[in-house]
């Protein structure tokens, strides 16, 4: 009983440092896509990603799921839907606890 507490806030407080770098992470490009979309009321393109000489992203993936500067291409949509569709599964029934 005590070492599944143990794990259970060890695993808490693994997640809630997981999300607080995440989002500190990712606060200035939300900042930067939400302060455009006020701006503009247009969709919000990093086009930047296409021309970072030292960044693999995306010249790394295959041409199906490389981005274009147009937005998602129906072979990402694809993939993200086929995603959506696979079975979730509870983690602790996952390890059989």
């Amino acid at each position: 009983d005590n070492l599944e507490l143990g794990c259970m806030l060890i695993e808490k407080a693994a997640t809630e440092k997981a999300v607080r770098d995440v989002d500190e992470a990712l606060a200035p490009a939300l900042n930067a896509r939400r302060k455009h979309r006020e701006q503009t009321g247009q969709p919000f393109y990093d086009l930047s990603i296409f021309g970072a000489r030292n960044q693999s992203y995306p010249r790394a993936l295959p041409d199906q799921l490389r981005p274009t500067p147009g937005g998602l291409r129906n072979e990402h949509f694809q993939l993200y839907e086929s995603f959506q569709r696979m079975p979730r599964q509870n983690p602790a029934a996952a390890s059989g606890s």
